[in-house]
């Protein structure tokens, strides 16, 4: 879990949109957004990572508060230094559709792609972990269950027998 979990899907969409060319076209360089999105650019992305948050200079410092671990942290680093190759090349004034069609490009779509397929990952295994926890409690609550059930039979059973018995001395 993190400490900041809406930062953390803000990343992952981030991410979806650094790890997507066809997106990164239509909304970036034609402004053709989809539904829900009002605006989206390459610089937003830029922003989010080397603005925002501490990403592209600490991403060991945002564990625990919007990454997970480690391996967040390694694949979060490559993103982030592969968009700073594209800018060692190209600078940061460039237009986005120079950016997408660079040739260090499809490293950042790979790395973004890395670190998204990494962060998902593990909201999965988060995921199956408390389903197995929510199946593990429902199985608890059948034992549990049977056992009331059964220690109310037994219950009665006594109840009966102490009524015979109480009956049959009078």
């Amino acid at each position: 879990m993190v400490q900041y979990p809406k930062m953390r899907e803000e990343l992952l969409e981030t991410l979806r949109s650094l790890s997507d060319r066809e997106y990164q076209h239509k909304a970036w360089v034609e402004s053709d957004y989809p539904p829900g999105i009002e605006y989206d650019s390459f610089d937003e992305a830029v922003h989010f990572l080397y603005d925002d948050t501490v990403l592209a200079e600490n991403p060991d410092a945002a564990i625990g508060v919007i990454i997970e671990n480690e391996k967040e942290a390694r694949s979060i680093a490559a993103v982030c230094q592969a968009i700073d190759l594209v800018f060692d090349v190209l600078g940061t004034e460039a237009s986005d559709e120079d950016y997408i069609n660079s040739s260090g490009w499809i490293s950042v779509v790979e790395a973004a792609s890395k670190a998204l397929q990494a962060m998902k990952f593990n909201r999965s295994k988060r995921l199956r972990l408390i389903k197995c926890d929510s199946q593990r409690d429902s199985y608890f609550s059948r034992i549990l269950g049977t056992m009331a059930a059964n220690l109310a039979e037994l219950w009665q059973q006594q109840k009966g027998i102490r009524d015979r018995a109480t009956s049959f001395h009078q």
